[in-house]
């Protein structure tokens, strides 16, 4: 018995160990799993070249009240939906060239990921070398704080794709960074007063402009479509005694713009276009006949004065074999001021900064019905030196000689009616004496 139970217990003892072995032989599911190496690269700012363009595209307007209630309205309204064009008749960009910054204390230097993440952040100065997951970013650069209103510090952005392959280092070579706010400038009238006032609003930010501020104010545009309204109140008085009060709106300014604004005390009409003895909307025959005199007033002298044909008859090639051409300043006429002279156009010290001009373009008119027919249209555009402008067009229709006869009258048939071949006559009535005769496929009764 004793026997047996000692080879009971070595049995179990052998049971135990096989299974131990076993267990220390299976794999750990669920307890440890190895993870994938991470795919990653390098980005090095070690090399970094950090310049900016300074150059600024430069605009100016005249803000000036209207000469009339019924004019202010207008004014209101078309100043609502200006546009930059509307305020760069004589706008120009900056000569300015890409310059290296020398230091931008305060700048912020941003590795941002796909989901807007910023995975590397570093001051101005430093030039560090990072790890990150493999994959494309946007380097940002801009200030740490920017000021919505700065009075004569003009504040600078970029930004750049950067692609970071895995197991690779990306070296970042020349960053370069643009303005990044819109710049605007006052210059009053001698005419007001010292305690005369504009207050311009760009994206909520106020800037109170004197006769005797001569600093820029620069406003960040608005983030969200990188465009900004500019709206301009000025009040005071005049040294005439009176006083003025209005507001006027710029609306489509860009980030690197500076606009530069001349305030006005008084205001002065339009540019004035006439069609002497003619009513300058209608559309006139042109012939030998038709007087083509032209008057044009301008209070506050013409400053620029365009003409552009548009016609059926004076082609391009036409205009080209008499020496002109479709667009032409009458100012700066070129090579086409002899041209224009001959066809009664004045040009150059005899436009520019007159109050008042006229010009007679008779001649002209017999000589279009000689090249064709059709509508002429002799667009001109005057501006004066208070930016306002003023376009009205000539308009002539021409005939040529011998072309589209008028269709000459078919004969009319003499003597009574008759029959023609393809016309109406009607059928002769068979003699009374006959009464019922066959014809051909008829109904005539049988002769007895």
């Amino acid at each position: 018995m004793k026997k047996s139970f000692t080879l009971l217990q070595r049995t179990l003892w052998i049971l135990l160990l096989a299974t131990a072995s076993c267990d220390r032989e299976k794999p750990g599911y669920g307890e440890e799993t190895l993870s994938p190496a991470p795919i990653v690269g390098f980005v090095s700012f070690e090399t970094m070249q950090v310049t900016l363009n300074s150059a600024t595209e430069n605009y100016s307007a005249v803000v000036r009240p209207a000469a009339t209630a019924a004019a202010t309205a207008a004014m209101t309204a078309e100043t609502a939906a200006a546009t930059t064009a509307d305020i760069a008749a004589d706008g120009t960009a900056a000569s300015g060239t890409r310059a290296e910054i020398g230091a931008l204390e305060g700048y912020r230097f941003n590795l941002i990921d796909k989901q807007g993440a910023a995975v590397a952040e570093f001051p101005y100065g430093a030039y560090p070398r990072f790890e990150v997951p493999a994959g494309v970013y946007t380097l940002t650069v801009q200030p740490a704080d920017p000021q919505a209103l700065a009075w004569e510090t003009q504040s600078y952005r970029a930004e750049q794709e950067v692609y970071v392959r895995k197991d690779a280092t990306t070296a970042i070579g020349e960053v370069l960074c643009t303005p990044a706010t819109v710049g605007v400038a006052m210059t009053f009238d001698p005419a007001f007063g010292e305690t005369a006032a504009a207050t311009v609003v760009c994206n909520g930010e106020e800037a109170l402009f004197t006769p005797a501020e001569s600093r820029t104010a620069y406003f960040l545009p608005s983030e969200e479509e990188n465009t900004s309204a500019i709206t301009i109140t000025v009040s005071g008085p005049l040294d005439n005694g009176g006083t003025v009060t209005f507001t006027q709106r710029f609306e489509g300014i860009r980030a690197g713009q500076l606009c530069r604004f001349t305030v006005k005390g008084s205001s002065t009409a339009p540019p004035v276009i006439e069609w002497e003895g003619h009513d300058i909307t209608q559309r006139y025959e042109a012939t030998a006949e038709l007087q083509a005199k032209i008057n044009i007033t301008a209070a506050a002298g013409i400053r620029d004065f365009k003409v552009e044909i548009v016609s059926e008859v004076l082609t391009p090639e036409i205009l080209q074999g008499i020496g002109l051409t479709t667009t032409f300043d009458l100012i700066n006429p070129g090579q086409y001021g002899e041209a224009l002279e001959g066809l009664g156009f004045p040009t150059g010290d005899a436009v520019l900064n007159r109050t008042a001009v006229s010009f007679d373009i008779s001649p002209f008119m017999p000589l279009i019905p000689l090249l064709g027919s059709g509508d002429s249209d002799f667009k001109l555009t005057v501006t004066d030196n208070d930016d306002a402008t003023t376009v009205a067009s000539i308009m002539v229709h021409s005939s040529k000689e011998g072309e589209n006869p008028e269709p000459e009258p078919e004969p009319e048939p003499d003597g009574p009616e008759q029959e023609f071949p393809g016309g109406g006559a009607n059928p002769l009535d068979p003699p009374s004496s006959v009464t019922e005769e066959p014809f051909p496929g008829g109904a005539a009764r049988e002769l007895s």
